[in-house]
């Protein structure tokens, strides 16, 4: 089943087989050992992941055993906490990442699970202190970035509250919040507004920027670093990748395919060359300028900003594509989430457009009447 630090788990049916050639009848299939004093320490269970929660636990008493203390220290559990998630299956990102914001709070003084009060009200300062990774900054991370800290904590903490020798630990965390608002709806495009932004892209090559974010749902550097090359016609699809050489940010280095709207190769084909960029103008801007760019081609289309990015054009893309009738894992697929609920988050403005786009085939977008 598997080697770790201090422990292993062996299934008895899978050697029993491969040495004898049969399979045993006990039902007693997964046998635990834990390293200790003068050898291991062994139980048998019927199911693997009892064999595993026992083994963790016993491997966890050995190694603290004689200071107990070190039970109650965060710094001497996250390195099995993590170990843990491993075994959860989480991905290595995502291990790092929550470690990482674990250690921040054991730096701030959070750490004691023994001092309830005094860890909870560190744990409100530590919150309170946060600042984007980014150097050179003072401003404050959002709340909500400020409670997921809080649940990688609560987690961590809680993990360590149902080891042994922790029994009777009062939960340091218990009332400790963070007020998040309500997420209101992110406003997208109407149909009518989107039409205006189409018919004035050929004006400019900023047009044809946020014709490719409209028609395809790219974010802004996807789209502002588009090239030819990834431009397939005849298959009706674009590529969205990123080569060695090329400096622009991929978000989690995934590749994806989108649709090749038939209005947005229109739009294109009588532009394409050989190799380059499709938008060479707006590739070497920062977000900042882009953004700028943005609100001026809307107040040039007659649309007011109302404070609207480049991204609500792929959160209008992903609404009206669902609008159309296109299943929600191509669109989630497309849009290059990770996780369904991204891309619900995206889709709640999708009943707003339904009426709008019932004359489109689905997936396909008619702006021009096409």
């Amino acid at each position: 089943m598997g080697r770790h630090v201090g422990w292993r788990i062996v299934d008895r049916w899978k050697e029993k087989a491969v040495r004898d050639g049969v399979r045993p009848k006990t039902p007693q299939r997964y046998q635990a050992w834990v390293r200790a004093a003068g050898g291991y320490e062994k139980r048998s269970f019927g199911e693997a992941h009892d064999a595993k929660a026992w083994a963790i636990q016993r491997a966890a008493q050995v190694a603290t055993a004689g200071q107990p203390e070190t039970l109650l220290l965060l710094d001497r559990l996250i390195g099995p906490w993590a170990e843990d998630l491993r075994r959860q299956g989480r991905v290595e990102s995502y291990r790092a990442e929550a470690e990482r914001q674990v250690r921040s709070a054991i730096a701030a003084g959070c750490s004691d699970l023994r001092q309830a009060a005094g860890f909870a009200a560190m744990t409100r300062a530590w919150l309170d202190g946060l600042r984007p990774v980014r150097k050179g900054t003072l401003e404050q991370i959002s709340a909500s970035t400020r409670a997921q800290h809080l649940r990688t904590l609560r987690s961590c903490v809680h993990w360590a509250l149902r080891q042994p020798g922790a029994e009777g630990v009062v939960d340091p965390l218990r009332g400790v919040t963070v007020a998040v608002p309500v997420e209101g709806l992110r406003e997208t495009f109407s149909v009518e507004e989107g039409r205006r932004l189409v018919v004035a892209a050929t004006a400019s090559d900023y047009g044809l920027w946020v014709a490719i974010g409209l028609y395809a749902g790219l974010r802004s550097d996807e789209a502002a670093n588009l090239t030819w090359t990834r431009l397939d016609q005849p298959a009706q699809r674009i590529l969205i990748r990123r080569d060695a050489g090329e400096t622009w940010r991929l978000k989690r280095s995934w590749e994806r395919i989108v649709p090749y709207q038939a209005e947005l190769a229109g739009l294109l084909e009588p532009r394409r060359q050989a190799i380059g960029q499709v938008v060479p103008a707006v590739a070497g801007m920062i977000c900042r300028q882009r953004q700028r760019l943005f609100a001026e081609h809307l107040r040039l289309c007659q649309i007011e900003p109302r404070g609207r990015t480049y991204h609500c054009l792929r959160h209008t893309w992903i609404a009206w594509m669902l609008a159309t009738g296109e299943p929600s894992i191509s669109v989630q697929m497309a849009a290059g989430h990770r996780v369904a609920d991204t891309t619900g988050r995206y889709a709640r403005e999708t009943v707003l457009h339904r009426h709008a786009v019932s004359g489109w085939g689905r997936g396909e977008f008619r702006l021009l009447g096409v």
